[in-house]
């Protein structure tokens, strides 16, 4: 059976997908916003990879592990949004 299958009385179905989820308003936000933050993003990530190599010079032989991009990018936008003006809350809750 792979992987989101079910079985029902004994038969397999697939997973409906055809109802999306809704999306968090901080992703409502990065969908308006990502191309004009790309660059900022994209900049404060080469910083925190840098500062990262440099305190771990054999690359995480100590058990740290490298930073993500999608994870940074992703804690960064929601820090923008959480510091958004009320208006632009309201434009993306609803």
């Amino acid at each position: 059976m792979g992987k989101g299958d079910k079985s029902i009385g004994g038969v397999h179905t697939l997973l409906n997908l055809a109802k999306p989820c809704a999306w968090q308003p901080w992703q409502a936000y990065t969908d308006l916003v990502y191309l004009e933050l790309k660059a900022e993003i994209d900049a404060g990530y080469a910083v925190l990879l840098k500062k990262w190599n440099e305190e771990n010079p054999e690359g995480g032989k100590n058990g740290e592990k490298k930073p993500i991009q999608f994870a940074f990018m992703n804690e960064f936008l929601r820090e923008r949004y959480e510091a958004r003006s009320d208006e632009m809350k309201v434009k993306v809750e609803h």
